[in-house]
């Protein structure tokens, strides 16, 4: 007989712990039964390492199958340390291993965009002449009619502006659902609804130093920041304010907490996102190594084009040592969503955990950023606040 938890097999789904006296189900399918109807027990093994209640622990399945809530009593201690068997007399006909989880977290990862002049040029130059990193907008010979729009700070997470030729669209979403199981996180990228929705920065979202008027480079906040998941949840934080060097953040709203290298610091490799290469560092010489010969071989379709892909080309040229070096650097941001919040949970489980909570943890890591093609790998996660 097929079990699946929330639509994930065996081993690869997971209940939610509640954090109070609320209870957070699951949806348990069985079936369909072969050819009979039979009536079958529930029950956890006697190892389980959880404890697991049942909204019926005797269920009859038929052709169609049958669904049961059930939740997690109690959390594991390691994964896949609990297992519901599905009983016909003395015949067990199926067992399901599964995890209870705590504190579930929304993992989001993907590509983003982020057009912006960096020093020495100001912060709010629109086309960028002297960035010590490779970052401009090429404006051309007709100033109403740019080439390029110019440079406007915002971070998208989608609908990438003017993008440009062997550069990867912006495009994050839900990629898993992280708990804590034992003291340590574990990621699940299967059973729950959430799964895949689309992630969504608000239009004004920007990284806000402002040439240190706000911040220094590196402390700076996402202002104006304002997150959404598919339809099914959305939140803001407060305003970014000024801060002081490196003191803690003022207001709620994401504020980086430096500069990095992240092969120093980790945790994530170039394999963790579907490159081969061992090192950032690697990973920063093959990405230009391969893109200066695209450029090299590209054939212009315009005028435009033509002094786009001549820039670029000046660029790699010029000033490759520090396009590689935003290619291994990181940024980390965290913050809280605590205004505005809305969700409509709909199946989601951990959406609908969510709505017990007033506040929501918001961690974002910025990295890989492509100074040429404006855009980098983000990854982050959505939890409960505190703790």
């Amino acid at each position: 007989m097929d079990v699946h938890l929330n639509g994930a097999g065996s081993g690869l789904g997971f209940l939610i712990v509640p954090g109070g006296a609320e209870v957070v189900p699951g949806t348990l399918s069985l079936g369909p039964a072969e050819g009979r109807e039979v009536e079958v027990s529930l029950r956890t093994s006697p190892e389980s390492g959880a404890t697991i209640r049942f909204e019926y622990e005797t269920v009859r399945v038929g052709g169609a199958g049958a669904d049961v809530r059930v939740h997690a009593a109690s959390p594991s201690l390691g994964r896949n340390d609990t297992t519901i068997e599905v009983v016909e007399g003395s015949t067990v006909l199926a067992r399901y291993d599964l995890t209870a989880i705590q504190r579930p977290r929304i993992r989001f990862s993907g590509r983003f965009q982020c057009r912006l002049a960096t020093d020495p040029d100001p912060h709010d130059h629109p086309w960028g002449i002297a960035s010590s990193f490779g970052m401009y907008s090429v404006q051309g010979p007709d100033p109403d009619n740019p080439d390029e729009p110019p440079l406007d700070r915002i971070v998208r997470f989608e609908a990438p502006v003017a993008l440009r030729p062997f550069c990867e669209p912006a495009g994050v979403r839900v990629s898993g659902i992280e708990g804590d199981v034992g003291g340590s996180p574990i990621l699940f990228q299967t059973g729950d609804a959430a799964i895949g929705a689309p992630v969504r920065l608000g239009p004004d979202c920007k990284f806000d130093a402002r040439d240190g008027e706000i911040a220094f480079p590196g402390f700076e906040p996402i202002s104006d920041f304002t997150i959404s998941i598919g339809d099914a949840f959305t939140g803001k934080s407060a305003p970014g304010e000024p801060r002081d060097g490196s003191e803690p953040p003022p207001t709620t709203a994401p504020y980086a907490d430096g500069f990095f290298r992240l092969d120093q610091i980790g945790p994530w490799r170039p394999a963790d996102f579907g490159y081969p290469e061992e090192t950032w560092a690697e990973r920063a010489d093959a990405r230009t190594a391969e893109k200066i010969v695209k450029l090299q071989n590209q054939v212009p379709e315009s005028a435009a084009e033509s002094r786009i892909r001549t820039r670029r080309i000046q660029e790699h040229m010029d000033n490759l040592g520090g396009i590689q070096f935003t290619l291994r650097m990181v940024e980390r941001y965290s913050g809280l969503i605590d205004r505005e919040i809305a969700i409509s949970p709909g199946v989601s489980a951990v959406l609908g955990y969510f709505t017990s909570l007033p506040a929501f943890a918001f961690r974002g890591e910025f990295f890989d950023f492509d100074t040429d093609c404006q855009g980098g790998t983000v990854t982050g996660t959505i939890g409960p606040a505190g703790g």
